[in-house]
């Protein structure tokens, strides 16, 4: 509805045909960039987490087995 008022308004303004002011707004681009980068973002975000998801088992382990080690040694002291 409000798409449809601002064409009217545009049309009368101007006196641009309807078809004229759908054809400009078709082939506006000033938002591509910031698509773009939204993209980027959340690949980036994306590729993150399971970089995370991947290790974290690995780490959780090799934590305990540190610990384990730990555990283990006796200390004596002179």
């Amino acid at each position: 509805m409000v798409l449809e008022m601002n064409i009217t308004a545009r049309v009368r303004q101007t006196g641009a045909s309807v078809k004229h002011i759908i054809a400009h707004f078709a082939g506006d681009e000033s938002g591509a960039v910031t698509v773009d980068f939204v993209v980027l973002t959340a690949s980036i975000t994306m590729l993150g987490l399971i970089v995370v998801t991947s290790f974290s088992g690995g780490a959780t382990e090799l934590a305990d087995e540190i610990d384990t080690a730990l555990d283990n040694i006796d200390v004596t002291l002179p």
